[in-house]
């Protein structure tokens, strides 16, 4: 998926809805502190401006400023378990990188040959779509989701283009990502953040069963893999893509996948002039 990083840092920050959650299983590492904002070249009075601002017009539950790797700005409860909506498209991508570079993961596979398939059938066009094509949204198939965002507007009759030639935000994609990373790896997502993300990075307030997919398979039989997580260790995961990958001189995610994943496939140019 090709999300630019700022993005997914900018959301990192910010926590959405919060949940009923299990507590973390594990001790993780907390951020470093400046021990005066002085020392950071920022105002101190302009960050109290932002606190009263977000408080007055904002529905913000928790945000995290980080500045060179240490904790700058906090607002909130930065330890509250929340769901991160389409922030988990992003995520994912992370988790593919190590797959691919294994060869775990081949991107050019077709899905047909991976078994993807609905109850209603796809096409034979559609199944020609590689996993590529999933992963940038231009896998051609134009099915509804399990869960909502399907962009209606901009949908197309069904085996109407061959793979790779149009962009839509489906959310029949993205799912299908997940399905196919637990079935090319034989791990779960969950596991597979925990292990790829969670404990090298030291999350303060992960716990798997904090995580659970849902859906209408009346719809589609994709599951849309949510992820719940909180500010503070959303965070982490944006400074890991400021890093390129990096995290306490250990390359977590490969940099050349960071630069991939971050580079543009579908200008916005071409989704204007439809």
């Amino acid at each position: 998926m090709r999300y630019s990083y700022i993005v997914l840092l900018l959301i990192a920050l910010t926590a959405f809805q919060s949940c009923k959650t299990h507590k973390a299983a594990f001790e993780g590492t907390s951020w470093s502190k400046y021990q005066s904002i002085a020392d950071t070249g920022y105002d101190a009075g302009k960050l109290a401006e932002l606190s009263a601002y977000i408080e007055e017009n904002a529905r913000t539950t928790g945000m995290l400023v980080i500045h060179d790797g240490k904790e700058l700005y906090r607002y909130g409860d930065l330890e509250k378990i929340s769901y991160i909506a389409s922030c988990r498209k992003s995520v994912l991508s992370m988790l593919y990188g190590n797959h691919v570079r294994t060869g775990s993961i081949d991107l050019e596979k077709k899905v047909g040959d991976l078994g993807v398939d609905e109850k209603d059938g796809l096409l034979p066009v559609e199944k020609q779509a590689t996993v590529y094509d999933i992963i940038t949204s231009r896998s051609g198939v134009f099915h509804k989701a399990s869960n909502g965002g399907y962009d209606k507007e901009n949908a197309l009759e069904r085996g109407s283009v061959n793979p790779g030639e149009y962009f839509l935000y489906n959310n029949w994609d993205f799912n299908v990502a997940g399905y196919i990373l637990e079935h090319e790896t034989g791990h779960s997502i969950y596991k597979d953040m925990e292990e790829q993300l969670a404990i090298p990075l030291g999350f303060e307030d992960w716990n798997i069963e904090n995580q659970r997919k849902s859906g209408k398979k009346s719809k589609s039989q994709y599951l849309a893999y949510h992820m719940y997580l909180s500010t503070r260790d959303m965070a982490k995961i944006g400074q890991l893509m400021l890093n390129r990958g990096r995290w306490d001189d250990k390359q977590i995610i490969p940099e050349d996948w960071i630069v991939e994943s971050t580079t543009t496939v579908t200008p916005h140019k071409t989704l204007a002039e439809r």
